[in-house]
């Protein structure tokens, strides 16, 4: 398998810092979650916050695979200041929306230059990209059908929230 190139190289390593920074984001909203008594969904976003760290460990395993040494990059302080549900799902969704037009700059960027294995590596985060938004765009619509003034109706919410997550973690990658 040919060496990544240095530019490619570099893009997938923001990449997995992106991912790992999510995984970061995910983990502070399940604690506000969780402070807020919405056990259901701090559990989603907990279980959430594996899956994105099994995405930079794709991302991670990939370079080495290609000949390159991941680079650990700072992760800076996740946000941890939020209103209610609605705004901590609309920021986890904004969070999505920029983590799918980061992986879609690094799928354009390896047809540019004609790396196709890394193009197919690249099309699985996308398909993952694809459902993420899906899921998050359908809790936020959720949320506000409800209400983030009726108590019955987020709590009902937050037993779905929790049983969406009782679906088994990821499993981590090994190296």
């Amino acid at each position: 398998m040919p060496k990544l190139s240095k530019v490619m190289a570099t893009a997938l390593n923001q990449q997995m810092t992106k991912e790992f920074t999510a995984s970061h984001l995910y983990r502070s909203m399940a604690s506000f979650c969780y402070a807020s008594d919405f056990i259901g969904a701090g559990d989603f976003f907990y279980k959430h916050a594996a899956e994105e760290q099994v995405h930079a460990q794709l991302l991670f395993r990939y370079m080495i695979d290609r000949g390159i040494q991941p680079l650990m990059e700072a992760i800076p302080a996740a946000e941890s200041e939020f209103t209610d549900l609605l705004d901590v799902f609309n920021k986890a969704l904004d969070h999505e929306v920029m983590i799918t037009e980061s992986i879609s700059e690094i799928l354009g960027l390896a047809h540019e230059l004609r790396d196709f294995q890394s193009v197919a590596h690249l099309n699985t985060l996308m398909e993952e990209q694809t459902e993420e938004e899906a899921l998050f765009n359908g809790i936020v619509s959720q949320i506000r059908r409800v209400g983030v003034d009726n108590g019955y109706g987020l709590f009902i919410m937050d037993q779905e929230l929790k049983a969406m997550s009782t679906a088994p973690a990821p499993t981590p990658i090994t190296i």
